[in-house]
């Protein structure tokens, strides 16, 4: 017949098995996805972890965390993802380890964050006549490019902005002509 220590020592063990059930599915961090319309925006995020969008980050699941978008051209934007209480939690309270309920809760396991991913679309800063501001178009020329490639290159730039809606046909028509002007 067991004694009252080998039925102690052996629902000990039985808790430390069951214990820290969010922290082994979950972990303490979250993988996010960060994007922006147009890509190329540098986003801050809790005003210490730098990254360029498209990117992922990690992140803790037990706080909040704003992203500050910022690219030239645009307005700057804001996004608050949020931390709560992510459903593995309770497999510590159906299963009564109350060791692994701790062991979540203090690990920040026994949270998740509000979002996998986050997108946001910037909107272009505008001038006097209401027009949206996009930068001027940024051309990689090689020493093999001659000043004609590089126009060439800037008129295409140009139109595939004017396509996309990204500026206006009086823009583009000022643009373009300056480019030629270079001739």
């Amino acid at each position: 017949m067991p004694n009252n220590l080998d039925v102690f020592v052996s629902v000990f063990l039985c808790g430390m098995l069951v214990s820290g059930c969010a922290t082994v599915i979950n972990g303490t961090t979250q993988k996010v996805g960060v994007s922006s319309i147009p890509p190329g925006a540098t986003v801050l995020i809790d005003n210490q972890q730098k990254i360029i969008t498209p990117g992922t980050v990690w992140l803790a699941r037990d706080q909040s965390h704003t992203f500050f978008f910022k690219k030239e051209g645009y307005q700057d934007d804001s996004f608050v993802i949020t931390s709560g209480t992510s459903g593995w939690v309770w497999g510590n309270v159906i299963a009564g380890g109350l060791i692994g309920a701790v062991v979540d809760l203090s690990t920040g396991s026994a949270r998740k964050l509000s979002q996998d991913s986050i997108h946001v679309s910037l909107t272009p800063l505008l001038d006097a006549q209401n027009q949206p501001q996009i930068p001027a178009p940024a051309v990689m020329t090689t020493g093999n490019d001659t000043g004609s490639e590089r126009r060439e290159a800037q008129l295409l730039e140009l139109k595939s902005l004017l396509d996309k809606g990204l500026i206006m046909q009086d823009e583009y028509d000022q643009k373009r002509a300056r480019v030629l002007n270079e001739i």
